[in-house]
């Protein structure tokens, strides 16, 4: 399987900043039938990276045996300031060995060596972010719904010289060679220690997410996935929250976390929560200033 970021990007508009956020997209692809994998993400860091290729391996139903990157810095980097050869970084070789897979990163300046990953992103590049960059997107889910579209439209669709298309060869010829899945997903794991707020929410990552109001002040372990947020007191696990990607400053409020005075406030801590407090006190109006 050759793996690379595509050159080009997308904008994802949020639906309650207007805040414009670019969205970059994963391609994967296993040369011999073509058979490509797409997935737009926020950022183009280490979980994003990793992420990636876990939804490739199941979206292709097995494991390569090899992983041919190109040379970014989530794949590969420098032991040594001097050292001119690239090692492959150490979350990145979790990922291959628990899929039973060895990265080869493609030589730099030898574009043979990764030349069916250029043209999936060329492909992609055309049939995918070409016919969605027209489009205001409000939500990375949204996003990703109209790339698998267009996926299924290259892959099943499109036909190849000897009239066969990538979907067909994939079938016949090549996914029963695809090494089995394991039994249990790879997930990156971090680990922090974060203090709960007054307002009864840690906050990792730049977003906020609820405990047990009864633990505000305490300090607490907490575990980051690239799927899960699961909070820990002392060795039991207080809560579980699905982790927010994409805008800062996003809220996750489990309703059993909130105290008695706030379990009639829909939409804790939202920007409809903050109007719908203001409302009682009317329009806004500017103040006249005292004279001195």
């Amino acid at each position: 399987m050759l793996v690379n970021w595509a050159g080009d990007t997308l904008a994802i508009s949020d639906e309650i900043t207007g805040e414009v956020a670019t969205a970059y997209l994963f391609v994967a692809v296993l040369p011999y039938s073509g058979m490509v994998f797409c997935r737009a993400f926020t950022d183009m860091k280490q979980d994003a990276w990793n992420s990636a290729h876990v939804q490739a391996f199941e979206a292709f139903g097995g494991t390569t045996q090899i992983v041919v990157p190109d040379n970014a810095a989530t794949a590969t980097n420098w032991p040594s300031k001097d050292d001119s050869a690239r090692v492959v970084n150490a979350r990145y070789r979790q990922l291959a060995k628990h899929y039973g897979s060895a990265v080869v990163p493609a030589r730099p300046k030898r574009p043979r060596h990764k030349a069916a990953a250029e043209s999936a992103v060329n492909v992609a590049n055309k049939r995918i972010l070409g016919y969605l960059n027209e489009e205001l997107w409000r939500t990375l889910v949204e996003l990703n719904a109209a790339v698998d579209e267009r996926v299924v439209d290259i892959n099943e669709r499109i036909e190849r010289a000897d009239g066969s298309t990538r979907a067909e060869r994939f079938t016949v010829e090549e996914a029963h060679l695809l090494q089995p899945l394991p039994d249990d997903r790879f997930e990156s794991v971090e680990w922090k220690q974060l203090k709960a707020a007054k307002n009864y929410h840690v906050t990792a990552s730049y977003q906020h997410y609820s405990v047990p109001y009864g633990l505000a002040g305490r300090i607490l372990k907490v575990r980051l996935t690239a799927a899960k947020v699961t909070v820990f007191d002392g060795e039991s696990v207080a809560c579980e929250h699905p982790r927010k990607h994409g805008r800062k400053g996003q809220y996750s409020t489990l309703a059993e976390h909130v105290p008695k005075h706030h379990q009639d406030m829909d939409g804790l801590w939202s920007a409809k929560w903050f109007l719908d407090r203001a409302r009682p006190f009317g329009p806004g109006r500017s103040v006249p200033r005292r004279s001195r």
